[in-house]
């Protein structure tokens, strides 16, 4: 009598265990994987030169600071895209605080905190790099201006130049009063 109750009451923990082990496992398979893994990185990819080619000298024939808000644009999108990351490693930290992680949860973690940083990384070299050429596009800006002003300077001064001489040749009187 004791054997048979025994092994009624092993029989019904073991279908409590089974039925723990599918209620957890339909608490991850709620979501597809594509939903929780994070598109492949674009910065992997092969790009010919021609397209490098091109895409310098269209670079070239738009005015800088078209390029540089192109570049800001593109910057914002990166920075969109680690938000996303980052929103996903929150949600499976969530999981994890809720469920104890099996070894493949835990490498996605890994993976997607990888992922993160190396396009924050990205977004910090991008975001320095279209600042060093905002400074230098100010500074050639500048040295253009500086340099029209003293074209201008010069033409005034061989015009007074050109003027005197012109008064000198016919003993006219110099007009000092220009420069």
């Amino acid at each position: 009598m004791k054997s048979q109750t025994y092994g009624k009451q092993q029989r019904l923990k073991m279908m409590i265990h089974k039925s723990e082990i599918t209620e957890r496992n339909t608490l991850f398979n709620k979501k597809p994987l594509s939903q929780i893994h994070s598109p492949p990185l674009q910065s992997h990819k092969y790009i010919p030169i021609e397209q490098i080619q091109k895409s310098q000298s269209s670079l070239n024939k738009q005015s800088p600071q078209q390029s540089v808000s192109g570049e800001l644009k593109r910057l914002k999108q990166a920075k969109n895209e680690a938000e996303k990351l980052r929103e996903q490693v929150d949600e499976i930290n969530m999981k994890k605080t809720n469920i104890t992680l099996t070894q493949i949860e835990q490498k996605q973690l890994l993976k997607l905190q990888f992922q993160e940083q190396q396009r924050k990384r990205q977004i910090q070299n991008q975001i320095q790099y279209v600042e060093r050429r905002i400074d230098k596009q100010q500074k050639r800006n500048e040295f253009e201006m500086l340099k029209e002003q003293e074209q201008e300077r010069l033409r005034k001064q061989i015009m007074q130049v050109q003027h005197d001489q012109f008064n000198l040749k016919f003993n006219l009187k110099p007009n000092w009063k220009m420069m």
